[in-house]
């Protein structure tokens, strides 16, 4: 037996009822009084419950404890507000070309254009963090889809693994997009501290990086449905 089963037991034994018989017969032991039965006064609970019937009294009965507030504004409590400082981010050193392999890249794409019959008027290399825009002014009356035709030609002459010919409109230019030998970081630190960004009228400004033209690519991300950010929707 526990012991939590013997107190539970030793009470049980102490609030035994006792009939009204036994409690008659009881003898009176030394220094107790005996309570006869009409001494004992039972008070009946007299408590009012009030069980609303319609919703009527439901509204009666619940206390007025709200108020009405006005329409909450989240820029008043960013009145006072200040934006980290961009120093607190790492400052990288700007982008280095190496001049040499960008005029061998041009030199390469050049004769396999013109062993294809395919005649260019200029052609300029504007060089990124991870890959270098290559900007090719044809002659008139060529076609886009033979300089496209010579992509696996380009990229086994050039030993890359994969470019990318793509025309840009805007400029007249055909674009052949190549990955710089050796990848540079592009410092967020750059990016914020623009010009283009401090001074955007955008309502949410968000900074996705630069383009090939080594320009900050800035968009409004409050009218962004959705963005696709390394294949994936956020």
């Amino acid at each position: 037996m526990g012991i939590f089963s013997f107190f539970r037991k030793k009470k049980t034994e102490q609030i035994t009822p006792v009939s009204k018989c036994e409690f008659k017969q009881t003898e009176n032991p030394d220094n107790t009084v005996q309570i006869a039965e009409e001494d004992i006064t039972i008070v009946e609970n007299d408590m009012e419950i009030i069980i609303p019937v319609d919703d009527d009294a439901i509204e009666e009965l619940e206390p007025d404890i709200y108020e009405e507030l006005e329409d909450y504004d989240p820029t008043l409590d960013l009145s006072n507000y200040c934006f980290p400082s961009v120093n607190l981010l790492k400052v990288y050193e700007d982008i280095s070309a190496d001049t040499e392999e960008v005029e061998q890249i041009q030199a390469k794409i050049t004769s396999i254009l013109q062993i294809n019959n395919i005649e260019i008027i200029s052609i300029n290399a504007n060089v990124g963090y991870v890959n270098t825009l290559y900007e090719i002014v044809p002659k008139a009356g060529f076609r886009i889809a033979r300089i496209k035709q010579l992509k696996t030609d380009l990229a086994f002459a050039l030993l890359v693994s994969q470019l990318t010919i793509e025309p840009i409109m805007e400029r007249g230019v055909i674009g052949i997009i190549i990955p710089n030998k050796n990848f540079q970081i592009l410092p967020l630190q750059a990016l914020i501290a623009s010009r283009g960004f401090q001074e955007s009228d955008f309502e949410l400004p968000l900074i996705m990086g630069r383009t090939m033209k080594v320009q900050n690519f800035i968009v409004d991300l409050t009218v962004q449905p959705h963005i696709l950010i390394a294949w994936k929707i956020q």
